[in-house]
């Protein structure tokens, strides 16, 4: 085998081997995608009622998506609202 030869297999094994690595299955959440709550599940989270939900909304401490009827939070809004110093915050159960 010349030189030559063996550079161009080394180089089509690397080239094969990147492809396969690039068609692997990718996790269905990376560090990218960041969670997306209902009203139940904040409510549930923060320990808090529909009323203070809406309250939250209203006012704007609490960010939120509205497509259609339904409400959804992302994971950085819910830690917006847990980095806000105006909001009591000690009883929620956020992980």
């Amino acid at each position: 085998m010349t030189i030559d030869t063996y550079i161009e297999q080394m180089i089509k094994e690397k080239v094969e081997a990147a492809v396969r690595e690039q068609l692997q299955p990718q996790p269905v959440l990376s560090d990218s995608i960041k969670p997306i709550y209902t009203d139940k599940e904040i409510m549930e989270m923060l320990h808090i009622d529909r009323k203070t939900l809406k309250k939250y909304r209203d006012e704007g401490l609490l960010g939120y998506t509205h497509p259609h009827d339904k409400y959804f939070y992302s994971h950085q809004d819910l830690m917006d609202f847990m980095a806000n110093k105006n909001i009591r915050y000690d009883a929620f159960n956020i992980k």
